[in-house]
Order: structure tokens, then C-alpha cells, then sequence
């Protein structure tokens, strides 16, 4: 059987220095995603990744079509022996964990994504989900798949794109200035995008087309003779850069566009300059050089591990020592996978003892994608099979999270959304994120019989640091990542509800940073309110029960009754409360008194248990923190009891 003979590339082309910016990239995303705050821009990481695709692959394609030896067959062939032997067994081995470790809701969605991820349209799966920098991104092991998929899809268009530019006249010219032209395209593509679709400007190829441009520039311009020490310092800029993004980019920062310009260019520059005898150094050392051949397995096994450790554990916020672990096992694994996945099914010997023929390669892949397809389909249609934890029947009635989420959201759809208040009745406004509908659905149902109206008012609490006292309409010509909350805090000055609520609450998932400025929310609402005896009342966070769902439906399985549940779900949430800061913020400023601050813990725990289960047996909670109808009931209904002084 013939077998397409597949060298390593030009030896004379081989560059150390690349391999030392693959570890800069993948250390970055590494520690972002672990948690490291020092990196909280490590994701860019991710960039630096697509600069680099896009010198290398462009490079290689324009080289064997100079030379007349280009063939697409021979290109994908190549590409399929580079992605494929580490992808699927990371797809393989994630699956098998998750069958062993995920609850039904949690594998459901690992088969989805996993589904996805073989067919190479992962973006488009978690772009349809909540965004990559969500608490709810903890408990997605294929994740970090989307940028997989986003540079698989580039190679679907570029080899075409160039080899038919090399046919137009004076391609030697025209080529480079229509690379530029598609950077600058889709680098505007992805300033609208972040208006309009922030999430799409992420996930999606067509914005970022642009880094793999720059990164396909590069081509043309690192055979530019220029000083020694003039290529020290660009390569230096480029490090520098890179580093600046790394160290002071955060999920708060607008993103791709022209911030990615940044890590992007930095890149760039590094690429040119990677030659240089000094700086040039650090990046061939052998440590980096080591990293950067392992990158792509430890891209790619790193985040399953840590999303496994996680919710195997409960939380998600590791200390120093689990970090080291956690970066060590990476670096173990991904060692192994690159010397027994990676290498093996990398390179086909020539002639008749190959390895692995190019034929059987492909046949070999086929199948194991097939397999894990139909596994991975089947889970995810068939509701995370609840077969695997026995008395299925039952648990897949009391733990149907989609449903029970579902009601949340046709429950506030039908009650509380309303542009104003529809009648004379006490009426109660409430305001913030997803939480702030729990509450609405809550008090709705727990205050039915006394007359009640209740309606919510979208404000997530990330916008609160932009209202500005006076209550009047904010100019929305800032900053873009500031446009959306600007959007939120002109709807609620304008509405017709905020000045004639009587009781107004708010809810929301406060960050420590967030609960800061909850005082500013206060005194707008009273700066607008039309009623001199309106009440306010803020709320701190959630319960944060986690992963727990998987254990619970473990020991729900086994027996576990809902009191003996509720007992163990105390410990689950370690994180600390903004309660007391809330309140000693709020003692300090006399306008802000009068003001009811409320625990959510105290109302969901008592000092032995947190109440996982409602008082009929049914789940209180349906995702991490979120309150079902029963749950949101139970919960109101102690709020109500708590303060008689204000719900009469």
C-alpha cells in the first residue's frame, strides 16, 4: 500500500525561536485558566497561536507552490497528522471521565461539545452557549476546542485563497496587498461584531482572520536585511507587547479587535526579530523549546484537567499548592501524549515500511471518529444517560435541570416581564442579572394572595460602577465594552416602573469589585423615585453550590434522602460573602441609610444545612446557583416572614 511521504518541513526553515513563542502562548492560557492572576490576560495566548498558524501555514504553502510541488491532498494529509492523533484522544479520554464523573445535565452537554469538536464547528456550539469567560465555562472540559476549530476552518479557505492568488498577474505584489486587505476587513468585521454580537466576535472566524494575516504578512517581510541590533530590539517590542496583554488584559477587556492588535502585533514582531543573538536566546533556550513542542498537548489536556480536578473538589478557586500540582500533571501528561500520540502518527516513513500508511491513517481516524460521533451523539440526545446511576426513571423526573429551568424562565416570561406597572396594587420593581429573576419568580408566587404586582428590570451589576447619581442619560459614545451598560442604566432612568415601585429590590452574582458600588445603584433609584416611602433592598449573592449536582444524584441514587442532602450541601460553597463589606460600606455614608441589606445565605442556610431540595422533596436548585420555582418560593416566602414591617 503507497504511503504520501511526509518530511518534517525544510530543516534549513526549522526555527527554535517559534517554538519558544508557542510556550509563551500556551503558558499563558495555562495560568490564565488556572487561575494565576498575575495572567489575567493569558488568553491571548490563544492570539499569539493564530499569528504563528498564519507565518507558518502561509510559508509552507507559498514555498511548495514556488517549487510546483504544492498538492491540497499532500497539505491536509499533513495538517490531519498534526491535529487529529492528540485531538481525538483528548476527545476520547475527556468522554470517558465524563461518563465516570459528569451528572446527566453536565455529560449531555459534554456530548454536544465533544460531537462539535469532531467536526471541527466547536466555536459555533459554545458561541450558542454562555461566554468563554462565564463561571458556567467551568464545567465545559471541551472549551478551549473553539480556537481548534477556528484554526481548522482557516485551513479549509486558505490554501485556495493563495494558491489562486498565485495565479492573478504580478502575485508577487498583489498577493501581500490582498493578505493585508482581508486583515483590515475583518479587523473592522470585528470592531462591528463586538457592538452587536461580542460573543460572535470571539468564537467566530471571520474576525479573526485578521491574526492570522498579520501573522501571513510576516512572510514577506522576515527576509529583510536589517542590523543585528535593530532585530534585538524588535523582537524585544514584540516580547514586551505580548507581556503587556498577558498582565493587564482581564475578561472585563473588549475583545478581539483592535485590543487583539496588541498580542497579535507583538507576534508579529517576535517573528522578525526571533533571529536576534541575545533576546533570541531566551526563546531557543532548551526549556522553551521543550514547551513549545509539547504545546499543542498541553493546549489541549490542560483544561480538561482542571475542569475534572474542579468538580471533583467542588470549586474552582485552587491555592498555590494545587496550582504547581495541577501545572505539573499537565506538563506530565502532555509530555506523554506528545511522545506516544503526537510523534508516532506525526511523519510517515518512506516506502514500504511506513508506520502508517497515509490510507490506513485516514481509515484509522474515520473510525475512531465515527465511534466516538455515535457516543458522544447518543449522550447528548439521550439526556446524559441517567441509566448510569440505576433507578433511572425516578431520577431523571426529580433531576430534570432543563426542564426545571425552563419553568423559571416561562414563569418570569408570563408574570414579571411587563414595560410598566399594570395596576394600583403595592408594586415591587426588581432589578439585576439572572438572579434578580429568581427573586421576581419568588416574591410573584410567595406574596400571590396579598396583592402584590412584581416586575423585573435588567441591570447587571458589572454596570453599576457606570451610573452616574444625577440620573440623568449617559452619553453612550465611551468606551465599547462600556455600551451595553449604558444601554441598561438609560433603560431603567427611563422606565416607567423605577419611580413608582414601592419596594424596589437588588439581585444580582456580586463579585467582591461589584458589591462596591452598590451604593451608586441605591441613590439613583432613590434620586428617581416619585415615591417618598419607597424601600430599598439589597441582596448579596447566591448560594454557589457548584458541580454538586453529579454528587447529589450519586447519593440520591444510593438512598440519600432530600434532609440528609440539604445537611451535606452546607459546606459546598467556600467562597467568601460580600455581606459585612456590604454593610460596612453602607454604615459609612449617611444617604445610604435606611437601606435593608440581605444575606441570600441566610436565607437559603441555616447553621447545619443549605437547602439543596425544597420542603416537598424537590430540587430548590437547578444549575449552580440558580433557584427553581419551588426553590425561589421557599426562599421568598422567608424574606416575606423576615421583614413583616415591609410586605404587609
Amino acid at each position: 500500500m503507497n504511503s504520501i511521504t511526509l518530511a518534517p518541513g525544510d530543516a534549513a526553515k526549522y526555527r527554535a525561536d517559534i517554538d519558544g513563542l508557542r510556550a509563551i502562548a500556551v503558558l499563558g492560557v495555562v495560568l490564565y485558566h488556572f487561575g494565576v492572576k498575575a495572567f489575567s490576560g493569558g488568553f491571548v495566548g490563544v492570539d499569539v497561536f493564530f499569528v504563528i498558524s498564519g507565518f507558518l501555514i502561509t510559508r509552507l504553502i507559498l514555498d511548495a507552490v514556488g517549487k510546483d510541488s504544492f498538492s491540497f491532498g499532500n497539505f491536509y494529509l499533513r495538517r490531519a497528522r498534526r491535529l487529529l492523533p492528540a485531538l481525538l484522544f483528548t476527545i476520547f479520554a475527556t468522554f470517558i471521565l465524563g461518563i465516570l464523573i459528569f451528572s446527566p445535565q453536565h455529560l449531555e452537554r459534554l456530548g454536544g461539545s465533544a460531537l462539535h469538536g469532531l467536526l471541527s464547528i466547536s466555536n459555533f456550539f459554545f458561541w450558542n452557549e454562555s461566554g468563554y469567560f462565564d463561571a458556567d465555562s467551568t464545567v465545559k472540559p471541551l472549551l478551549h476546542l473553539w480556537s481548534l476549530s477556528v484554526e481548522e476552518q482557516f485551513y479549509f479557505v486558505w490554501p485556495l485563497t493563495l494558491v489562486l492568488l498565485q495565479r492573478v498577474k504580478f502575485a508577487r505584489v498583489t498577493t501581500p496587498l490582498i493578505v493585508l486587505a482581508l486583515g483590515a476587513a475583518s479587523w473592522a468585521f470585528a470592531e462591528w461584531s463586538l457592538l452587536v454580537d461580542p460573543s460572535a466576535a470571539f468564537y467566530l472566524l471571520p474576525p479573526r482572520i485578521v491574526e492570522f494575516c498579520m501573522g501571513a504578512a510576516m512572510v514577506w517581510v522576515v527576509g529583510v536585511k536589517v542590523p543585528s541590533w535593530l532585530r534585538e530590539i524588535v523582537l524585544l517590542i514584540g516580547l514586551l507587547l505580548i507581556a503587556y496583554a498577558m498582565f493587564t488584559f482581564n475578561k472585563d477587556t473588549s475583545f478581539p479587535g483592535t485590543n487583539a492588535l496588541i498580542p497579535c502585533l507583538g507576534t508579529s514582531l517576535a517573528i522578525f526579530g526571533g533571529s536576534s543573538r541575545v533576546v533570541g536566546s531566551i526563546l531557543r533556550s532548551k526549556p522553551m523549546v521543550f514547551t513549545g513542542l509539547i504545546s499543542y498537548s498541553l493546549y489541549l489536556c490542560h483544561w480538561p484537567i482542571y475542569v475534572f480536578y474542579c468538580y471533583v473538589i467542588e470549586r474552582t478557586q485552587l491555592d498555590f499548592a494545587e496550582i504547581i500540582g495541577l501545572i505539573v500533571l499537565s506538563f506530565a501528561v502532555a509530555t506523554l501524549m506528545y511522545r506516544f500520540v503526537e510523534r508516532p502518527f506525526r511523519f510517515a516513513a518512506p516506502g514500504p515500511q511506513a508506520e502508517l500508511s497515509s490510507t490506513r491513517f485516514a481509515l484509522t481516524c474515520a473510525l475512531l471518529s465515527l465511534v466516538l460521533a455515535y457516543a458522544s451523539s447518543h449522550a447528548w440526545a439521550n439526556s446524559g444517560w441517567y441509566w448510569r446511576f440505576g433507578n433511572a426513571a425516578q431520577l431523571e423526573v426529580v433531576f430534570d435541570l432543563d426542564k426545571l429551568r425552563i419553568e423559571t424562565i416561562e414563569h418570569a416570561g408570563e408574570f414579571t416581564h411587563a414595560a410598566a406597572f399594570r395596576s394600583k396594587n403595592k408594586r415591587i420593581l426588581v432589578v439585576g442579572d439572572s438572579h434578580a429573576r429568581d427573586v421576581g419568580n419568588g416574591l410573584h408566587i410567595a406574596l400571590a394572595e396579598r396583592g402584590y404586582e412584581v416586575i423585573v428590570q435588567p441591570l447587571d451589576d458589572n454596570c453599576l460602577e457606570h451610573i452616574e447619581i444625577t440620573g440623568k442619560l449617559l452619553d453612550d459614545s465611551g468606551s465599547k465594552d462600556a455600551k451595553k451598560c449604558y444601554l441598561e442604566i438609560n433603560n431603567y432612568i427611563t422606565s416607567a416602573k423605577a419611580p413608582l415601585a414601592d419596594i424596589i429590590v437588588y439581585s444580582a452574582s456580586h463579585s467582591p469589585k461589584t458589591a462596591r458600588f452598590l451604593g451608586k445603584f441605591v441613590k439613583l433609584a432613590r434620586k428617581i423615585s416619585k415615591n417618598d416611602n419607597m424601600q430599598v433592598i439589597v441582596m448579596d449573592r447566591a448560594v454557589n453550590f457548584g458541580a454538586l449536582h453529579s454528587s447529589v444524584i450519586k447519593a440520591y441514587s444510593k438512598g440519600a434522602q432530600p434532609k440528609e442532602i440539604n445537611v451535606l450541601s452546607h459546606g459546598a460553597d467556600r467562597a467568601p460573602y460580600n455581606i459585612e463589606m456590604i454593610r460596612n460600606d453602607f454604615a459609612k455614608d449617611p444617604e445610604l441609610a435606611n437601606t435593608i441589606i440581605v444575606s441570600k445565605r441566610d436565607l437559603q442556610c441555616n447553621d447545619v444545612q443549605c437547602d439543596f431540595f425544597a420542603d416537598d422533596g424537590t430540587l430548590a436548585i437547578w444549575d449552580y446557583s440558580h433557584w427553581t420555582l419551588k426553590g425561589a418560593k421557599m426562599f421568598m416566602t422567608r424574606l416575606v416572614d423576615n421583614h413583616p414591617e415591609i410586605f404587609k
